[in-house]
């Protein structure tokens, strides 16, 4: 062998050497980047998360968003609320021969509060094509796929949140955000749902996981007035969806507006003390329980609507 020809294999030895280490760096590089990921979930830390976004990222996971903003609003349950945590698990890192692209994959699970305690339930799979911008792995494309609908009947509900449903599934859905834990009940609310031509709270209570009673809130304040054209909206809402309004507990009554607003107007309550009018839906036809609490404090009115599913469903 010439020194002309050991010089040059010794080229190509070194510039294979090289190509490897160069490979088993960014591996471990876009593994980093996947842990940076995973840790800015656990610390519900938004603006990490959107910096691991390319600017022209795109997510389809659990829809469709474009833009690290767009995507971060998509995911935004899981990035303010410190009760409900995604975890991301990966289960294989691949870095392609060039180093500046790679994809990492595995399954995602929800931990949160539930009446049982705090629980991770599974929620499915995902993919993450990376590409390095400017020296840093980011994140292209964002996808997976969820465990799949439970096949279920329709247990009634309000709009898309139907009973049944897991804290989850209920703040997965994009009508309502943000979503909130109440650590007095154990579940979820949200103060910008819009329902009956009206933009109010909601809250979700749930039992073993599943979402077993929907609150409306209608009114909450000092005025009388407002409580009193809020009963009036909750008696139009009982007539037109379960055909009319009773009060069980006072057999006979009128159940107008006048009616409810003379008996909380009446003996002021004591402090400390609420004095309540539950007002139920006329019909059991519904797929659900339609009902509503009036009540007086010391502080001023509260007027709610519920639905529950109902027995045996």
């Amino acid at each position: 062998m010439t020194i002309r020809d050991y010089l040059g294999a010794l080229i190509i030895v070194c510039a294979s050497l090289s190509a490897a280490y160069g490979q088993e760096t960014a591996a471990s590089s876009l593994q980093e980047a996947e842990r940076a990921l995973e840790a800015a979930l656990e610390r519900h830390d938004r603006p990490a998360f959107v910096a691991m976004f390319a600017p022209d990222a795109e997510c389809t996971l659990p829809s469709v968003a474009h833009g690290p903003e767009a995507i971060a609003n998509l995911w935004l349950p899981f990035l303010i609320d410190p009760g409900t945590t995604l975890i991301l698990t990966a289960t294989e890192v691949v870095t392609a021969q060039a180093g500046d692209t790679g994809t990492t994959s595995g399954t995602f699970a929800i931990r949160g509060r539930t009446p049982n305690g705090i629980q991770t339930i599974p929620g499915g799979t995902y993919s993450i094509g990376w590409r390095v911008i400017d020296g840093r792995w980011k994140i292209s494309t964002l996808g997976g796929s969820g465990n799949g609908a439970r096949k279920t009947p329709d247990l009634g509900g309000v709009g898309p949140f139907r009973f049944g449903m897991t804290r989850g599934e209920v703040s997965g859905v994009v009508d309502c955000r943000p979503y909130t834990s109440v650590a007095v009940t154990g579940g979820l609310e949200c103060p910008h749902y819009s329902f009956d031509a009206r933009t109010m709270n909601i809250s979700f209570l749930f039992a073993a996981d599943r979402l077993s009673r929907i609150q409306l809130w209608y009114y909450e304040g000092e005025s009388s007035q407002e409580a009193r054209d809020a009963v009036g909206r909750v008696l139009d809402f009982l007539q037109r969806t379960a055909g009319g309004a009773v009060v069980r507990s006072r057999p006979g009554m009128p159940v107008t507006t006048d009616g409810v607003m003379s008996i909380m107007n009446g003996t002021p309550p004591a402090p400390g003390r609420i004095a309540q009018l539950e007002i139920s839906g006329a019909s059991c036809e519904q797929s659900e329980i339609w009902f509503s609490r009036v009540g007086r404090h010391e502080h001023g009115y509260l007027v709610m609507l519920f639905a529950d599913p109902r027995p045996g469903q």
